[in-house]
């Protein structure tokens, strides 16, 4: 019998390959960069070749497809995991302003209807 798999997300993600600079929320330190493999306006999986700490607050910074730029998005470390060489993050975003919640959510149903077509 096949397993099935729920899925524990309250908003659809979409693929996507961008470049995102993450920075601790704290001091506003650099941290690493990597690039955001799936995004949703509630949040997004990030994949680093570098390893931080987990359940952190970081500052995003990225510029989507659409040539939307978004910047200082806080964000927490929800989730961790290594795949091969690189390290994955999934990240929920916490006090976006609602005009990011809108991009990102028009972003978002864009993209899904894409891959649809």
């Amino acid at each position: 019998m096949r397993d099935l798999v729920f899925e524990k997300r309250r908003n659809s993600r979409v693929n996507t390959i961008v470049k995102v600079d993450i920075f601790n929320y704290f001091s506003g330190k650099f941290i690493a960069n990597g690039y955001i493999t799936d995004v949703s306006y509630g949040g997004m999986r990030v994949e680093s070749n570098k390893h931080f700490g987990d359940e952190d607050d970081i500052l995003l910074k990225f510029v989507l497809n659409n040539g939307q730029y978004f910047e200082n998005i806080k964000g927490r470390i929800v989730r961790t995991g290594k795949e091969s060489f690189t390290y994955f993050y999934a990240i929920k975003f916490i006090d976006v302003s609602l005009r990011d919640k809108i991009r990102l959510w028009f972003y978002s149903k864009k993209m899904a209807k894409s891959d649809l077509n």
